[in-house]
């Protein structure tokens, strides 16, 4: 039966081959099944290298289920030359790592893993690696970092034994877009938090030093909350640091007023 795919991730490594993470599942009545992911290697000629795993990729199968099995994010680790995978699988968050070959490789964490629950990550320039997930105790959701070495094990060096969670607002529902380390290894996180009640949303900035406290000389105590538009709708989703290290970061919000009185979206 074919199959759907969509690409997740694509990361250039050091040779200037690049690094796909796709999401894969069945389709039937309605319903999703067979969820699996692959990871390929692409040469610089653009062609599967046939070295990489098993005919050029790496295959985690879900065995059938429906629960999730997918791809999150892909980083290449220029110093370990090796590729760490944020997953989810049947339902439970894992980080792994894959040598260059495409094979697990079982020295990090507990035989090539360790369960954690993270949907992002950068590598630092030392080696060490943030990880940007969420805290969630229902119906709370808040911002979660947690900071690793490169072998899987915890860097008790930041926030609470390797661990800090933020809560930038008053409203339950706090969701990330993105996060960037700056060049002095200070966190940016952008996104926003939501009101289950009345549906609005204020566009969040948190500056972090990097021990995981807050960079008291950005905006407000290390925290800038925005109230975009007239309904108080907006959303960072993304950023990016210009050449002079200024911070662009992008997002939408919403705003009623389209044909038949249905909600747009705006760019901001």
């Amino acid at each position: 039966q074919e199959r759907n795919t969509r690409l997740q991730n694509m990361e250039l490594i050091n040779d200037n081959s690049i690094i796909l993470g796709i999401n894969s599942y069945i389709s039937s009545n309605g319903a999703s099944y067979d969820r699996d992911f692959y990871v390929y290697k692409i040469d610089q000629n653009g062609n599967i290298d046939n070295s990489f795993g098993d005919n050029g990729f790496y295959h985690q199968p879900s065995g059938g289920s429906t629960s999730m099995t997918r791809v999150l994010d892909i980083k290449f680790h220029p110093i370990e030359n090796s590729i760490y995978i944020l997953s989810e699988i049947v339902g439970n968050k894992r980080m792994f790592k894959l040598n260059l070959s495409g094979e697990i490789d079982i020295n990090f964490g507990i035989n090539g893993y360790i369960d954690i629950n993270a949907d992002k990550m950068e590598i630092l320039n030392d080696g060490r690696i943030l990880l940007l997930g969420y805290y969630s105790n229902w119906p709370l959701s808040h911002y979660k970092l947690n900071r690793i070495f490169s072998d899987g094990s915890i860097d008790s060096n930041f926030g609470n034994n390797g661990e800090v969670i933020l809560n930038p607002t008053s409203y339950n529902q706090d969701l990330f877009g993105n996060f960037k380390i700056l060049n002095d290894n200070k966190i940016i996180i952008a996104g926003y938090s939501f009101s289950g009640n009345d549906g609005t949303s204020k566009a969040v900035l948190i500056k972090l030093n990097e021990n995981g406290t807050l960079d008291t000389t950005f905006a407000n105590n290390g925290i800038l909350i925005e109230n975009i538009g007239v309904e108080g709708t907006g959303k960072y989703y993304d950023l990016a640091l210009d050449d002079n290290g200024n911070i662009v970061v992008t997002g939408a919000m919403f705003y009623q007023g389209g044909t038949g009185g249905w909600y747009g979206t705006k760019a901001i």
